[in-house]
């Protein structure tokens, strides 16, 4: 059995890079697309946040503050404050909202059943949830 020539093939792309060497325009034109075609797109490709939800009798809404402890092992079990931004009611795991942590100065995302509206009720609620799953605790600093 014999070999099939891949001259051809690479001949062809050869005298293409030749032609866009010596400045021929070898690329094909794609038809023009209209200004509301663009915006069309563009709204279809556009992230909307959900800026409020409800889970559980509590109402979280964007520029909310609360409290949260963090939930990595990384971190005291110290209640850190944030200003919520965006919510996801339809996460994995359970709804949860994305905070800005004004002590660290970075974007958290956190259960909604971890969030409280004062230091104590975060403390709480922690707690609560430790207990619920205690392969979640961790030691203290």
């Amino acid at each position: 059995m014999s070999k099939a020539s891949a001259r051809g093939k690479r001949k062809s792309v050869i005298d293409e890079y030749k032609a866009k060497a010596r400045g021929k325009k070898t690329s094909k034109k794609n038809a023009p697309v209209s200004n509301s075609q663009k915006i069309e797109e563009l709204k279809k490709s556009r992230h909307s946040p959900v800026l409020s939800m409800t889970v559980g009798g509590d109402t979280f809404s964007e520029g909310d503050m609360a409290w949260y402890v963090m939930e990595s092992s990384g971190y005291s079990n110290r209640p850190h404050q944030g200003e919520i931004k965006e919510c996801y009611p339809s996460d994995g795991i359970e709804p949860c909202v994305s905070i800005w942590d004004l002590t660290e100065g970075k974007y958290r995302t956190i259960r909604y059943s971890l969030i409280g509206w004062s230091k104590a009720e975060a403390k709480e609620k922690w707690d609560e949830f430790v207990k619920a799953n205690p392969s979640k605790s961790k030691g203290k600093k």
